[in-house]
């Protein structure tokens, strides 16, 4: 499923320098900036502007005007939708029409970006909050599991968002690949 890829969705500050202060680590080719991953922003900037924190008003955002960053989302989470609903979970606001019960595993195999677009959707978050407030090391189990407490009526809740507890016992190190510097001066580690 081609949607499931790594979230694709890219900035272009050309279209509006002042954004620059939300990805000071972007690239330029002479006097152009380079496309940017839409959602990977500082979080002195993203912080500070709070329809990224909201569930819709994040569509609106400087970033998401100079990006396709909606466009992708609205793609993914129509074709997610379709996949649930050929499991018998169809979207109907912000919770699931139960058309046929299961108890079914799926297993996706995919990156934190596009991973956080699912949650995001699927628990009526901006998938800023998740994008900026998760790390999702790789190789981490994610799992998520339908609960029906009322006949007819679905919503999601994680179980395991994350998790590298196999890592462990396996003797293994997590990456910190998804992860950011602890403090700023250890140079160490990703900035």
């Amino acid at each position: 499923m081609d949607w499931l890829q790594e979230f694709p969705a890219q900035v272009d500050l050309n279209k509006n320098p002042e954004l620059e202060k939300a990805y000071p680590d972007v690239k330029k080719e002479g006097e152009h900036f380079l496309p940017r991953i839409a959602w990977d922003m500082v979080p002195g900037y993203w912080t500070e502007h709070e329809a990224y924190m909201d569930k819709n008003a994040w569509r609106e955002t400087e970033v998401a005007k100079n990006s396709d960053l909606v466009e992708v989302y609205d793609h993914v989470i129509e074709e997610f939708d379709c996949f649930l609903a050929e499991h018998g979970y169809v979207r109907e606001g912000a919770h699931y029409r139960v058309e046929k019960e299961s108890d079914e595993t799926v297993t996706f195999f995919c990156h934190f970006g596009i991973s956080c677009v699912l949650l995001s959707h699927l628990w009526n978050v901006s998938p800023f909050v998740l994008w900026h407030s998760l790390a999702l090391a790789p190789t981490s189990v994610t799992e998520v599991v339908t609960e029906e407490r009322e006949q007819g009526t679905a919503y999601f809740r994680g179980l395991k968002v994350g998790d590298i507890s196999h890592l462990y016992a396996g003797g293994e190190e997590p990456s910190f690949a998804a992860r950011f510097c602890e403090t700023y001066s250890n140079k160490e580690q990703r900035h």
